[in-house]
């Protein structure tokens, strides 16, 4: 009771010391450098300031609403959804390749084995092929629809009869200043249209069988003829009319020698006799 009594005298002292209101104001300046807070009550505890914050800021994160999901559900994809996603296959187009001769796609005509088609070997123009000095060792193959080779001034050794096989419309075949010394015996005979051949200015000792349509033949190292190179043998009363012109001058044969070659023949041929 004793320790009430003290309080109480001295919280009614504090009271009865106070100022009063209307009191003239005082200057309560206090120097902050020199101001004891000890000296006006206890120390304040800062970790409870600090524990103090902690709580405010949990308070006020509670408050925030929640965060949106941002992720969607997965979506339902029916049972079919694979097949209709997998990639039809392709239908495979065959590649097409230029053909052998001008009548298909291919422009160039066939290949001649040297790594480029004849057309661009040689010249192409209209059913003619020219091949002049190209530097060929053979005849190249030709379009179907050649009708007239030019092929002179190169370094033809042998024609043979697979040259022009099939070769249906060719009508003239130039092959001056060539070194053919062979020809197949069918190189020419095969040919339903030839007119024209011109073989001057090579080494070839024999002419083959020439086919009815010939006109004109203009030969080089001629040494012998063949019985049926220009007549049928089997056949006495044939007439070739269509050839009308044989230049056998310059060769080193006897005219003379073979009249029985041209007994079918308009006209003899034009060449050297002894």
């Amino acid at each position: 009771m004793a320790l009430y009594a003290v309080v109480a005298v001295a919280l009614f002292g504090s009271c009865w010391a106070a100022p009063p209101v209307d009191s003239d104001q005082v200057n309560y300046d206090v120097d902050v450098d020199t101001w004891d807070l000890n000296t006006y009550g206890e120390t304040y505890d800062y970790d409870d300031l600090d524990e103090e914050v902690d709580n405010a800021r949990i308070s006020v994160g509670t408050m925030a609403s929640p965060a949106v999901s941002t992720h969607l559900p997965p979506e339902n994809v029916p049972e079919n959804k694979t097949d209709e996603m997998t990639p039809l296959p392709q239908t495979t187009r065959p590649t097409i390749h230029p053909t052998l001769d001008f009548q298909g796609p291919g422009l160039f005509g066939p290949d001649t084995g040297l790594g480029m088609p004849t057309c661009l070997l040689c010249v192409c123009l209209s059913g003619s092929v020219y091949c002049d000095d190209a530097g060929l060792t053979e005849i190249p193959p030709l379009p179907k629809d050649t009708t007239h080779l030019y092929a002179r001034f190169n370094k033809i050794t042998a024609v043979k009869a697979k040259d022009f096989l099939n070769l249906n419309q060719l009508k003239r075949i130039d092959l001056t200043g060539n070194q053919i010394y062979k020809l197949d015996d069918d190189t020419f005979h095969k040919l339903p249209q030839l007119q024209d051949l011109f073989l001057a200015d090579n080494r070839i000792p024999s002419l083959p069988e020439l086919p009815v349509t010939m006109r004109y033949i203009d030969n080089n190292n001629i040494q012998s003829l063949n019985e049926d190179t220009f007549c049928n043998s089997h056949d006495l009363s044939y007439i070739r009319k269509p050839l009308e012109d044989i230049r056998l001058d310059g060769n080193p044969v006897d005219v003379n020698r073979y009249a029985w070659a041209y007994v079918c023949l308009p006209r003899m041929p034009v060449g050297n006799s002894h």
